[in-house]
């Protein structure tokens, strides 16, 4: 509510897309119709208002597909497609020849995946055509601040991820040492024809852990497709482990 206490309307499930054109969130092309709101949520997905204890503005069931154009951008503390503050995204899917543009939040949020300091699960898979950018110490495509979650891409998809801040570009947000343990590990699949570009930030792996994540577990599975993964400029890997 606006006295930021939690509410359960700022959580959200079983939302689908099957076409069309939307544009969601506070993006720069649409900023006057969008505005970034003091307390604006995700650009698809959960709501900002919650946090602490309560969860925050979790997101479950989001499916985009068939031959849908997504934009979406999130607004305070929020993921562009996925969690609100402290909110986990859970099965994420995005399939089908949809096409896809996501950004996290100035102030915090994966670009697809969890809100900051939220977890991401995230498929995409079929034709779809996916570019997402993290927002402040976010994933591209992943986890939020400190935050891990699971990320598979496979069949035909193309995937670019770039993290922002310290975080990686698919993978886990910046820092994870300041979370639940059930919210630290990270496991990234990508197999069949994927075509996959990742970018980590800073200190921040390509495909793996953000900056200063030494807790929590990290497996990655690579069994096919074409993965181009560029780690961030400081002391980490370009696929598995970040600085620290």
């Amino acid at each position: 509510n606006e006295d930021g206490e939690a509410t359960t309307c700022t959580s959200t499930s079983d939302i689908t897309i099957t076409g069309g054109k939307i544009k969601a969130g506070s993006l720069n092309e649409t900023n006057e119709k969008y505005p970034q709101t003091k307390l604006g949520g995700a650009g698809i997905g959960g709501a900002t208002g919650g946090g602490g204890a309560t969860g925050g503005g979790n997101a479950t069931n989001i499916t985009i597909t068939g031959n849908a154009d997504v934009s979406a951008a999130g607004g305070y503390y929020a993921a562009g497609i996925g969690g609100g503050e402290d909110g986990n995204a859970t099965n994420i899917i995005i399939s089908g020849n949809a096409k896809v543009a996501a950004a996290g939040a100035g102030s915090g949020g994966a670009g697809i995946g969890g809100g900051d300091f939220g977890t991401g699960s995230v498929l995409i898979t079929d034709h779809a055509d996916v570019t997402a950018y993290g927002g402040n110490q976010g994933a591209g495509i992943g986890g939020g601040a400190s935050c891990g979650g699971s990320v598979e891409i496979s069949g035909n998809a193309k995937v670019t991820a770039v993290g922002a801040n310290g975080s990686a570009g698919i993978g886990t947000g910046y820092h994870n040492a300041m979370v639940k343990p059930d919210r630290e590990d990270i496991k990234v699949t990508i197999s069949e024809n994927a075509d996959v570009t990742a970018v980590g930030s800073s200190e921040g792996a390509a495909i793996g852990n953000g900056a200063y994540c030494w807790q929590g577990k990290t497996t990655i599975n690579i069994t096919g497709g074409t993965v181009t993964a560029i780690g961030g400029k400081k002391l980490t890997s370009a696929i598995g482990g970040s600085r620290w």
